[in-house]
């Protein structure tokens, strides 16, 4: 073979190889279709009911002065936003402001008048007379507690004085037991019943009456009788058995007994006496208190709360006349027109104007085609000429019932509330306004995307280089240009059909 049929030999088999791999390029690698897609995403899909309306201020006022006079002061520029109750204008009013200055002194020494009225005597007068008072009062109490001592004291003697057990066997011929002690509780009679046990006296008691109990008989000392303050004491060798003794409290048999029952009556006597004459003199200290620190007079308390009355009622007057003098603003505000200049004379025509800055309102003609669609508190966006690139919200608040004929249509006057206002608001500005009728978040896709056949609804999705057509439930389709759909995930891709 000839060395120019080798070359062409090569360049045959390698153009081959090229185009192969070029066939086996396009076949792995098809070219990307020229799709229109979109991406499954969630958002509003809404109803709206687009029109346009006007801002209105729903509060304003043109301010004038009751009376005439001469503008001394203008406190606000035009365009300037005032609170209730900022001073606006005043005229000059010199002449009432010392007017208000005397009937204040007036008002001044009225009262200085009645204070001293009803305040009567001098301090020291009063505490001395208070002090008596005093000084009666811890004397009663002082002797109270010192009787009642002495009468408690006399009864305790009556009650412990002398008090003896007495046999109730007329043939017990046994030492009686010693009773002493000081008696504290109510009067009455111990029983005591001796029986032998085996104690180190060889006796018990069983105590009843006053107290009750079982105790053992004591004989090398004095022990505790019961609860009440008394201490028994039996005698060494003598035979309790089966012995029954009583004690009366107080001991009646007593030869003291009468001596200490009159003690204790003339104690209860003394005590009634001394406490009365400490009440005499608390009274008495209390009169003398009463007398000194009388009230004044009911006729000189009138005449001072008259003259009180008459200066409080001119200082009302004077204030009236000066308030007239004065223009303030009566609601939150923007002042949008001044008609006086300083100096200049004014009559009882208005000086000056505002309007609310808070208080705006949107006004919106809705066509008979879609009033049925819209209700009170239906929320609204909207996108005023003066400001696009803001959006505020408002609610509906009023639908009139009767309509108007415009070109022969009939519209229905709407008025709509701010949820907020701005400070840029004014009255007369235009605005694109978006009723929301119906709105619901969900998944969605442009409505162009949706494939409607024979009532049913389909969206095309990639299938590698070709597509498919897979079915979705419409669940709302709105009128901003989405269609909420079921059967889709968020983030897949839909093609335009």
């Amino acid at each position: 073979m000839s060395f120019f049929k080798l070359n062409l030999l090569n360049v045959v088999i390698t153009l081959s190889i090229i185009v192969a791999g070029i066939f086996i390029y396009k076949y792995l690698n098809p070219p990307t279709p020229d799709w229109t897609t979109t991406t499954v995403d969630k958002g509003n899909v809404s109803e709206i009911i687009s029109v346009s309306g006007t801002i209105d201020a729903t509060k304003t006022a043109d301010l004038a002065f009751p009376i005439s006079g001469i503008v001394q002061t203008i406190e606000v520029k035009e365009g300037q936003v005032v609170e209730k109750g900022d001073k606006l204008i005043t005229l000059r009013h010199d002449d009432i402001l010392a007017e208000f200055r005397s009937a204040e002194s007036a008002l001044m020494i009225a009262k200085a008048n009645q204070s001293e009225t009803l305040t009567g005597i001098r301090n020291e007068e009063r505490t001395v007379a208070n002090t008596k008072v005093e000084i009666a009062e811890a004397e009663l109490a002082r002797i109270m507690k010192e009787e009642d001592v002495k009468v408690i004291s006399a009864y305790r003697t009556l009650l412990s004085d002398d008090l003896a057990a007495v046999t109730l066997r007329p043939d017990d011929n046994n030492t009686p037991p010693e009773i002493t002690g000081t008696y504290t509780c109510k009067e009455g009679v111990y029983t005591i019943d001796v029986f032998r046990s085996n104690t180190q006296s060889n006796y018990s008691y069983r105590l009843s009456g006053i107290e009750n109990g079982t105790f053992t008989v004591y004989t090398d000392g004095p022990a505790p009788l019961g609860q009440c303050g008394l201490f028994i004491k039996f005698t060494t060798g003598e035979k309790y058995d089966d012995t029954k003794w009583e004690i009366r409290i107080p001991n009646n048999r007593s030869t003291s007994y009468v001596t200490n029952l009159n003690a204790y009556n003339l104690a209860i006597t003394n005590r009634d006496n001394a406490i009365n004459a400490a009440k005499q003199d608390l009274q008495l200290a209390r009169e003398n208190q009463a007398l000194t620190t009388a009230k004044p007079r009911t006729e000189s308390i009138t005449k001072d709360e008259a003259r009180i009355i008459q200066s409080e009622a001119e200082i009302a007057r004077i204030s009236s006349m000066i308030r007239d003098h004065i223009l303030t603003a009566p609601f939150s505000g923007i002042i949008s027109d001044i008609r006086p200049t300083l100096g200049e004379t004014v009559g009882l025509d208005p000086v000056i104007t505002m309007i609310s800055k808070d208080y705006f309102e949107i006004t919106a003609l809705i066509p008979e085609i879609d009033v049925t669609k819209i209700s009170i508190g239906q929320k609204a966006e909207l996108i005023f000429d003066a400001r696009p690139e803001e959006v505020l919200t408002a609610n509906i608040t009023f639908i009139s019932p009767l309509a108007e004929t415009i070109a022969g249509v009939s519209y229905f006057r709407t008025t709509m509330t701010l949820d907020n206002s701005t400070d840029w608001l004014r009255g007369g500005l235009n605005a694109d306004i978006n009723i929301i009728v119906e709105e619901k978040n969900s998944l969605r896709i442009p409505k162009r995307f949706l494939i409607e056949t024979d009532g049913n609804y389909s969206v095309l999705v990639p299938d590698g280089s070709n597509t498919k057509t897979i079915p979705v439930t419409v669940e709302f389709i709105g009128n901003n240009g989405y269609v909420a759909v079921q059967g889709l995930n968020q983030g897949d891709i839909v093609i335009a059909p």
